[in-house]
């Protein structure tokens, strides 16, 4: 059965960031190909995702159906997916509204664009959000090995956003224009919502209540963990602009740069997932894995500095046709 969760997280993972994508190209119309089209889907989608993590995992263990809650949350996101281009519509004439009556005042128009579309974008990440606290409490429930299973799920479903920003980029989307291609993903989160009606609805709670109260999370960890993610935005948000001098202001080079960390971080967690239990330390082996990333984030700057020769002397090499 754990295979058909995954699976489903999996379609989950790869609806969503169809979603981003199509969003992404929405804002540009709004924003212009600029970076703050990117930033205000970052925003959106992170924001979204740790409020609807943090609200529905802090309440996920009196869930008695976890499984069928998760196809829920998977099926309101596709319903409300359906309506996302008349939500945009709307935007639209907000926006012509906004700019006759504060024509003169640029930053509150500015303000006015980034919170109505912050608002249309944060319903469904909320609601995505919540998909991997209560799908975690599920597999909990089951009496699994714990921790493997929570990474492979998490390596699953970031593996799926890396397909779902790579088809949607350079296929779905050119193939097949916005609105087929968000019905595409619509049918995705239906069929996961149909799914989970398949897998078991109800599990005892009381000795996982129990256990649930006994943890206790150092705040300097999660200081650590809030850094690492502060970070992690950062970087993206820094390669998107430096790809741009390269590649010119397109959706091009942003899906370039989130299918590189998507597919960096599903590995990575998969890899992590197979050898924990061989971690004795595992806070000193995160701080020398923190370690071996500065270092190759200052090889970097070196990389991108000479990125320009570097393309020069790939393209003068005499490749040979097969």
């Amino acid at each position: 059965m754990f295979l058909l969760i995954l699976f489903l997280f999996f379609l989950s993972g790869f609806s969503s960031l169809i979603y981003q994508m199509i969003w992404l190209k929405k804002l540009h119309l709004v924003f212009g190909v600029t970076t703050p089209s990117v930033v205000v889907i970052l925003i959106a989608f992170m924001s979204g995702l740790s409020l609807g993590s943090f609200v529905l995992g802090k309440y996920s263990f009196k869930i008695k159906k976890p499984f069928l809650f998760y196809g829920i949350l998977e099926g309101a996101i596709g319903f409300y997916a359906i309506f996302i281009d008349d939500f945009f519509n709307l935007l639209d004439k907000i926006f012509v509204i906004s700019y006759n009556q504060f024509s003169n005042l640029p930053y509150v128009i500015d303000f006015l664009r980034f919170f109505f579309s912050f608002l249309i974008l944060f319903i469904p990440t909320f609601l995505m959000g919540g998909t991997f606290p209560v799908l975690v409490e599920g597999v909990e429930k089951l009496k699994e090995d714990f921790g493997k299973k929570t990474g492979k799920l998490y390596g699953a479903n970031t593996l799926g956003a890396f397909f779902g920003t790579f088809t949607s980029t350079f296929f779905l989307i050119p193939n097949f224009g916005f609105k087929n291609t968000n019905y595409f993903a619509v049918l995705l989160n239906f069929f996961i919502f149909l799914s989970c009606l398949f897998l078991p609805k109800k599990i005892d709670i009381e000795k996982d209540k129990k256990e649930f109260d006994e943890i206790n999370y150092n705040p300097s960890f999660l200081i650590v963990i809030f850094l690492l993610g502060f970070t992690s935005l950062s970087y993206e948000v820094l390669w998107n602009r430096i790809l741009v001098l390269h590649t010119g202001s397109n959706v091009y080079s942003y899906g370039l740069v989130l299918c590189n960390v998507l597919l960096g971080i599903a590995f990575g967690s998969l890899f992590f997932s197979i050898f924990y239990k061989k971690i004795k330390e595992p806070l000193r082996f995160l701080g020398w894995i923190e370690f071996i990333l500065v270092l190759y984030l200052l090889v970097q700057i070196y990389l991108f500095l000479n990125f320009s020769n570097i393309l020069i002397t790939l393209a003068s090499i005499p490749w040979k046709k097969a």
